[in-house]
């Protein structure tokens, strides 16, 4: 019902970027009989949450399973409906209510309990499941004007192209080496659907990188999740870098792109 007559097979990965006045059920799917949500519109493609704090919390909390799992399972007093739900979810949000917490010239005018009550609007659980997490400053002007830029679009797809190309042959030698190919995730080859019982294996990591992410687990309070997310995160840098084994500088790179709203350098964190 939410294609066009004559559309036809969906040769595009979709791009959906629902209102933050979106219902929990609008969101992951619902109503009596059962019906697909954005999260299952957006299967294979990219879920955008625009201002994510203005989202509603159970809209936002309901959205643990389909980030975790790739599916949302809806249970009815006749049935289960599960629908398929693997979508790169992007989102983003202001650093606080006035958005200028860490600006370099803008002074922010959020009083702490303002900041408190912003932050408190995004569950810690939540975030936990998003692998990057990055803070960005206002754009300088050259970028607004189109001055050259660090790196350009071809060459960027070229080096994603050959990682992802590395993640589908580690998958499937880890698949043939598997007594159940499903330990790697079945056709789910990319670094971040990669199976716990299979990730020592993927990572390859170094001595030196291992000290890292023991350092990080004890000093940053890692939950069991954001360690395995920092893993996936650093195995896909050194694939990135094509590099075999994932080293320190692979980790550390991973390990900065944890940050926590709220300031820069704020790093997290146990959810």
């Amino acid at each position: 019902g939410h294609l066009r007559g004559g559309d036809g097979l969906i040769a595009e990965r979709p791009f959906r970027a629902p209102h933050h006045t979106v219902s929990a059920a609008g969101l992951i799917g619902g109503g009596s009989v059962p019906r697909p949500g954005e999260a299952s519109l957006a299967h294979k493609g990219v879920l955008f949450l625009d201002e994510l704090p203005e989202f509603r919390r159970d809209a936002l909390e309901a959205l643990r399973q389909p980030v975790e799992e790739g599916v949302v399972t809806i249970t009815r007093s006749m049935t289960t409906v599960a629908f398929p739900s693997e979508f790169a979810l992007v989102v983003s949000m202001n650093p606080c209510p006035c958005g200028n917490l860490g600006h370099p010239t803008a002074a922010c005018r959020c009083t702490p309990a303002m900041l408190r009550r912003y932050l408190s609007r995004v569950s810690g659980p939540l975030l936990d499941r998003i692998d990057v997490r990055v803070a960005l400053g206002p754009p300088a002007f050259e970028e607004l004007s189109g001055g050259p830029a660090d790196d350009d679009t071809e060459s960027a797809r070229e080096r994603v192209a050959l990682a992802r190309r590395a993640q589908s042959e580690r998958a499937g030698e880890l698949s043939r080496r598997a007594a159940d190919g499903r330990a790697c995730g079945g056709a789910r080859v990319v670094n971040a659907r990669l199976e716990v019982a299979v990730l020592d294996d993927a990572v390859r990591a170094t001595p030196e990188a291992l000290s890292v992410v023991g350092a990080a687990v004890r000093k940053l309070n890692l939950s069991a999740r954001g360690y395995h997310k920092v893993l996936r995160v650093a195995r896909t840098v050194a694939d990135l870098a094509g590099e075999d084994a994932v080293g320190a500088e692979h980790v550390l790179e991973a390990l900065q792109y944890r940050e926590v709203p709220g300031g820069p350098g704020r790093f997290g964190g146990r959810g």
